[in-house]
């Protein structure tokens, strides 16, 4: 049975190697991944990456690297934005799943606080915190806005020039 990942055949023996960094050296870009969201950095120096061990190709979060295959990230990263893009600011949108974050805290004592987005017709509730990630990343690599797009329970954010890709999924139902 395949789990509610990136997409219908990404199954949950697959959920292990979705969790790391990936670093494309041919393609000069950078690629991490919690099983949840997904982050590329295209068309970047590497120079400063360590080099993998063995030819592994996944650097987890505890220092290891793992001999075994990335997932196939050009399956996972759209190819172009759904119907509904929208160029958003990132720093109030940051702002706004901050606070929503912080406010959850208070009054739940589950992890998540969801946060709910709207663009055209698709309507769908994210961790807060990713979308605070999200927006982080943008800012750090100099962007002030981001295209957003959402289609079957997936978020969808490049930065205008396409150098960075994020994937966030939605939150299940409860």
């Amino acid at each position: 049975r395949c789990s509610r990942d990136w997409s219908s055949d990404v199954c949950s023996s697959d959920l292990y190697y979705l969790k790391g960094v990936n670093v494309e050296t041919a393609k000069k870009r950078l690629v991490a991944t919690d099983g949840h969201r997904m982050a590329a950095i295209n068309d970047i120096s590497l120079k400063d990456v360590p080099k993998a061990v063995g030819g592994a190709t996944v650097y987890t979060k505890d220092n290891k690297y793992i001999d075994g295959q990335y997932p196939d990230v050009d399956r996972v990263l759209p190819t172009k934005h759904a119907d509904n893009k929208v160029t958003v600011e990132v720093t109030p949108l940051g702002d706004h799943a901050r606070g929503a974050n912080k406010a959850w805290r208070y009054i739940s004592s589950k992890m998540a606080a969801p946060i709910q987005l709207s663009i055209g017709d698709e309507k769908l509730s994210f961790n807060a915190k990713y979308i605070e990630d999200m927006t982080n990343i943008f800012r750090q690599m100099g962007y002030n806005k981001a295209e957003i797009s959402m289609k079957e329970g997936k978020m969808y954010a490049t930065s205008p020039d396409g150098k960075v890709q994020q994937v966030i999924m939605s939150m299940r139902d409860e």
